[in-house]
């Protein structure tokens, strides 16, 4: 980067997990909006930002969202910078929980030619040490 800090991103594929056509870099906020971003789930969906915000250091991941052949949601998280104690409170059970609907924001939907909702469940996680991947099969479509 031109201000000489480095560029923290989604870690590189070096898993046997597979990204969809097209992909999206994002920001993940965990936690439930209803609760100012406290407790399971995805709060907010940002735009990718090459530096963690201050004021999520402890619930935050950089990832990346693509659509798999099944035209479920799969976000790959960058578990190589997450925090240990983020991996153990959202990701320890091998799951991950969204309590409340997560609503995607237009940039995200732009982006990846579809409009869809990540509906309420509990979601198996696959794990490498560098990235945790998540597949939301239970998503509300309208494209």
């Amino acid at each position: 980067m031109d201000n000489g800090q480095v560029k923290k991103g989604p870690a590189k594929k070096s898993t046997p997990i597979n990204v969809g056509s097209p992909s999206l870099d994002v920001d993940i906020i965990f936690g439930r909006p209803s609760k100012n971003c406290q407790y399971h789930g995805i709060c907010k969906i940002e735009r990718y930002q090459s530096l963690v915000p201050s004021n999520y250091k402890r619930n935050f991941s950089f990832a990346q969202l693509s659509f798999d052949e099944s035209k479920d949601v799969v976000a790959q998280l960058d578990a190589a910078r997450m925090l240990q104690e983020v991996k153990e409170e959202f990701f320890g059970d091998g799951f991950f929980e969204i309590i409340e609907a997560v609503t995607i924001p237009e940039f995200v939907n732009t982006a990846l030619g579809n409009t869809f909702t990540i509906l309420p469940g509990r979601y198996p996680v696959e794990k490498s040490e560098t990235v945790f991947q998540v597949v939301f099969n239970q998503v509300s479509s309208k494209g």
